[in-house]
């Protein structure tokens, strides 16, 4: 269980980071002050949901396991 978890949490990490590298690239592209709000309501929006299905599947597997 703790090796799925450690699994799930590390990829979690490396989806997040994937995301931060684009939203900065994207951010270093654009001066457009609208646009560089649409890209950080956007990278916002996927870092939660990363974060809740990360969650999700953490919890998914504690309850397998019992």
């Amino acid at each position: 269980q703790k090796a799925a978890i450690a699994e799930v949490r590390q990829m979690a990490e490396a989806k997040l980071a994937e995301q931060e590298i684009l939203f900065k690239s994207g951010l270093a592209r654009t001066f457009d002050p609208a646009e560089r709000a649409a890209l950080e309501d956007g990278y916002r929006r996927d870092v939660a949901r990363l974060h809740e299905e990360r969650d999700r599947k953490v919890e998914k597997i504690r309850h397998e396991e019992r």
